[in-house]
């Protein structure tokens, strides 16, 4: 007896399904690789009904010499449970009808040859399904079940096949099909599939010999629609009951909240957003890019200047230019080629000074008004106390043999112990500003007295304000002059009845200064001031109405201020 040498054995068949099964899911593990598992969007078949048709080719493996295509037609409904992941797995019903056939006649000793055979069939089943999302439009899927198949075969003649023989026309079958499904619209795929049905029989071609059992497997085409409970408006892949953002723009990739994303969280969309790595915590305008208040292009969190007026060239830092470096910008700066380390005036041009110091004046005694020379609550020289102190320095320098007595004093609030150690405190501040200017620690003598040695009314603010005071007094030279040209509390400059007099001349009422320069910046005011004391000058630096004044003083009148402003200083810009 000679079998047909391609007939498979059961073995074979399900080592083939094994097989497929495994290519599918080499093929899903390489795929994954490089994908995130999590999407943040529910899976296209998350909780959706689908309902499919299909048309397909039918081959089969039987007993006969030569398998021939038949034509299938398959209808199929499925259930995916909900999944917000690229994987989703749900249940599969289905129903076709068709036919299998082969020709060519089988050979078997002491029977007749039957030269081809057609056998219809009719099967509906069920089983399990896998859908892998690779991305938004291709869905390859595996399948595994079972069908309880009808068949029916004939010879060429339309008579039964084998009609001596008593065999079953149904059997289940086991089913195993691979495919690829391509989303062509929201609701609607297009279906691609190979199916494998491995018949536990043989008598599918109603003829059985050998060992092994007849099976056919089935390539389709067709199309499913998408029934889902997920409603998602503005189709964003989030449905609605979970999206924050229900108008989102159609191809705007959003966050798990529906919401277009920020990623520099500045609250402006990427998909608007021109400055997409903002820093965190930078304000920003409509376009998500960081504010620039005064237009120079520098944005404000690095801008050091963020008033520069418009127009005006600026460094990296948005400070004005200010290409000779004497601190006065390009566009206010009327000499722009000064030489380092001039002294200059406002407008950046250089100071003339004469360089022969004027006489050194003997002051025998000096006296510092304790509210209004230290900076608030503390023991800190301000601008107007070293100003004053300056005075005194080209004292001693002139005569290096004096010996100087400094006194702190408080008025009676606050107990005895703490007055005597902040009039102590405000004494040895003193002390260093001396130290500092090149002046011996040896030649002082320094105490504090606290409220021992009232001046005032301690009853009185102001019998309390004259208590509060530091004495520096000259030790050694009795002949030194003290009253008419010297400091006392009661020709201390009154700064808070500042007015303007005359060309840089200002006057408290009672004193006048000379005003040489104005900065923005105390570092800048105190540079200036450093090099014009350096030239024999008594300088004063002082805060007034939010800028630094670099200021010459005292003088006891308008005349005398104006003979020293234009004997000893000149500008070359003004």
């Amino acid at each position: 007896m000679q079998f047909r040498a391609k007939k498979l054995n059961k073995n074979i068949i399900i080592k083939v399904m094994i097989k497929s099964i495994y290519i599918f899911f080499a093929f899903i593990f390489l795929t994954v690789q490089n994908l995130p598992q999590s999407t943040g969007k529910f899976h296209v078949y998350s909780d959706a009904h689908v309902f499919s048709g299909e048309f397909r080719l039918t081959r089969s493996y039987t007993d006969f010499k030569k398998e021939t295509f038949s034509f299938a037609g398959m209808g199929m409904y499925e259930y995916f449970f909900s999944s917000k992941t690229r994987n989703a797995f749900g249940l599969r019903f289905f129903t076709g009808a068709g036919a299998v056939a082969g020709e060519g006649g089988t050979n078997s000793a002491g029977s007749s040859v039957y030269e081809e055979f057609n056998s219809t069939i009719l099967l509906f089943g069920g089983g399990g399904v896998y859908s892998f999302s690779v991305n938004e439009f291709m869905v390859p899927y595996v399948f595994l079940g079972a069908s309880f198949l009808f068949f029916d075969p004939k010879d060429v003649n339309g008579n039964p096949m084998s009609p001596s023989v008593d065999y079953k026309k149904n059997e289940v079958n086991y089913n195993g099909e691979i495919g690829l499904r391509f989303l062509v619209s929201k609701n609607l795929t297009l279906n691609l599939g190979a199916t494998l049905h491995a018949n536990p029989a043989d008598y599918l071609d109603g003829w059985s010999r050998g060992e092994a059992n007849d099976m056919f497997y089935s390539v389709g085409i067709g199309m499913s629609y998408i029934l889902s409970s997920h409603k998602d408006s503005d189709e964003d892949g989030i449905e609605d009951d979970l999206d924050k953002c229900l108008d989102t723009p159609e191809g705007i990739r959003v966050d798990e909240f529906g919401c277009a994303l920020d990623l520099d969280k500045d609250n402006v969309p990427d998909h608007l957003d021109k400055c997409e790595k903002t820093p965190l915590g930078v304000k920003v305008d409509s376009k998500g890019c960081p504010l620039d208040s005064d237009k120079d292009g520098v944005a404000d969190y690095l801008d050091k200047c963020n008033q520069t007026p418009v127009k005006i060239k600026v460094d990296q830092s948005g400070c004005p230019l200010d290409s000779d470096k004497d601190g006065v910008p390009d566009y206010q700066d009327k000499c722009k080629n000064t030489k380092a380390g001039a002294s200059i005036d406002a407008f950046g041009c250089e100071i003339k000074v004469n360089k022969t110091s004027p006489p050194v004046k003997k002051i025998r005694k000096l006296v510092l008004n304790g509210s209004s020379s230290f900076e608030s609550d503390n023991t800190v020289l301000n601008a107007e106390a070293t100003g004053m102190l300056s005075r005194l320095v080209p004292v001693m320098k002139e005569y290096p043999e004096t010996r100087w007595e400094i006194i702190g004093h408080t008025d009676n609030t606050g107990s005895i112990a703490n007055n005597k150690m902040v009039s102590l405190e405000k004494a040895k501040s003193v002390q260093e500003y001396f130290v500092q200017q090149g002046i011996s620690r040896a030649r002082f003598d320094i105490s504090g007295r606290g409220s021992e040695e009232p001046i005032g009314d301690n009853k009185t603010e102001a019998g309390r304000e004259l208590n509060r005071r530091v004495e520096i007094i000259n030790l050694t030279m009795t002949d030194f002059e003290e009253t008419e040209k010297g400091i006392l509390t009661e020709k201390v400059y009154n700064y808070s009845s500042d007015s303007y007099v005359s060309d840089k001349i200002y006057s408290d009422g009672n004193l006048f200064m000379i005003e040489v320069s104005s900065w923005k910046s105390q570092l800048e005011a105190q540079k200036n001031g450093d090099k014009l004391r350096a030239a024999g000058h008594n300088i004063v630096v002082t805060n007034q109405k939010g800028s630094y004044s670099v200021r010459v003083g005292y003088f006891n009148s308008e005349a005398e201020a104006k003979e020293y402003l234009d004997k000893n200083l000149t500008s070359t810009g003004n």
